[in-house]
């Protein structure tokens, strides 16, 4: 079921901007819809999107900052992989600050959540580093990894606070599964298409998918993309329409170009719409 639509009146200033900016890019129906999200930046070459790698000289944008720190907002927790975190050594699940347009507010007045989100990291094991920030960030950690790294990686985690758990085979699914069973109903996977893939191949399907393109590289006008800025193809996205209606988009001029932020839905009844 989703979230009533706040009263504007009831809200602070900075927790309405949120709600303000959220209806003006995802429609004025938006409301918070719990279920599993998945959020990504992407560019669409040749009929597939292929998210954006983070690093240096890849297109900015505010707006999707503000997309990526509202789903945040709206998480029990949020997924991330050991890899993402070797590549983004500063990243954090946090959705404060100036970026966040009033995310931390909005969390508060409309969820009515004053926790943070859980932050759950997918990973072998093999090179997790307990010295990143996403680890001391003030909210509770996760690590779901391989049975045999468990021994070595405990030292480092207890000492940094965080859980491990250790399971034969770990996936996505899996990891998934374990955080519906601690009763985290909202959750948001933040990971490359290595990882996120198994969601539209194998399962679970998420139920919103909310994802930022940016139009400047694409065809025909646009200039082809340095590649390093690439990553591999996530999905077709004639499949990702065909699973997922499109609720709302908005196109956005940003400083690094045209941008279109859609936020697309799976059915009420929980299985893909026609």
């Amino acid at each position: 079921m989703d979230t009533p639509t706040p009263d504007p009146g009831s809200l602070s200033p900075a927790a309405r901007a949120c709600e303000q900016r959220a209806r003006a890019l995802y429609g004025p129906a938006f409301s918070h819809r719990p279920g599993l999200l998945h959020v990504f930046s992407a560019v669409e070459r040749a009929g597939w999107l292929h998210p954006l790698r983070i690093r240096p000289g890849v297109p900015r944008s505010d707006t999707d900052a503000f997309c990526l720190r509202l789903a945040r907002a709206r998480a029990d927790a949020i997924v991330t992989t050991g890899r993402c975190l070797r590549e983004e050594p500063r990243v954090t699940h946090r959705f404060d600050g100036p970026r966040g347009g009033g995310a931390d507010a909005w969390r508060r007045e409309v969820l009515g959540r004053k926790e943070p989100p859980h932050s759950a990291v997918l990973t072998s094991g093999a090179a997790l580093d307990f010295r990143h920030p996403l680890f001391h960030a003030g909210a509770p950690c996760l690590v779901f990894t391989r049975m045999e790294a468990v021994p070595r990686l405990a030292s480092a985690a207890r000492r940094a606070g965080v859980e491990l758990v250790g399971v034969p085979e770990p996936d996505l699914a899996a990891l998934l599964a374990l955080l519906r069973t601690r009763g985290l109903e909202t959750v948001s996977v933040e990971a490359g298409p290595s990882t996120a893939r198994a969601l539209y191949e194998r399962g679970p399907l998420p139920d919103e998918v909310l994802v930022s393109r940016f139009l400047g590289f694409e065809e025909p006008a646009g200039r082809p993309p340095p590649e390093p800025l690439l990553a591999p193809p996530l999905l077709p996205r004639t499949r990702l329409e065909a699973l997922y209606p499109i609720a709302a988009g908005t196109e956005v001029r940003e400083p690094s170009g045209p941008w279109r932020f859609e936020r697309r839905l799976r059915s009420e009844a929980g299985t893909p719409s026609p």
